[in-house]
């Protein structure tokens, strides 16, 4: 019994680091570039800047429905198709009828990594469920 409880231990431990590191990226590297780029957007193009976070949140308030709310995964395929739809508007806004003076390379970065800081949020609910989970099982031992 108490090398299975060491064994769980273990695994939480190795699962709380893979949290930490998807945490680490995304609020050490990713956000402050993303910080960076907005004050540069905000001066090029403040009205689609505007839109660009008006839908980014949006489209942040429906994942965080998703992975925190209960009732919210069992609308999982209408959330998802909403999040689709969110995700191809911002998608269009950050790559389409821009020309050279709209600097089209900053917002398509911008757009990526808005994606890669809800894969990081994601991937940090996935490994805070299954700590949860582990936690429960090392009670019970």
């Amino acid at each position: 019994m108490k090398n299975d409880k060491d064994k769980l231990m273990t695994e939480k431990d190795a699962i709380n680091n893979e949290r930490l590191k998807w945490s680490s990226l995304r609020d050490n590297k990713l956000r402050p570039e993303t910080f960076e780029l907005d004050e540069k957007l905000v001066r090029l193009d403040s009205v689609r800047f505007a839109a660009y976070q008006k839908l980014e949140r949006q489209v942040s308030l429906i994942v965080s429905k998703v992975h925190f709310d209960p009732f919210g995964k069992i609308e999982g395929s209408l959330t998802q198709q909403k999040t689709g739809y969110k995700r191809r508007e911002l998608h269009a806004l950050a790559h389409e009828n821009m020309d050279m003076s709209v600097r089209p390379c900053k917002w398509k970065r911008r757009n990526e990594l808005s994606e890669q800081i809800w894969r990081c949020t994601a991937e940090e609910i996935i490994c805070e469920s299954k700590i949860s989970k582990l936690e429960a099982d090392i009670k019970k031992l």
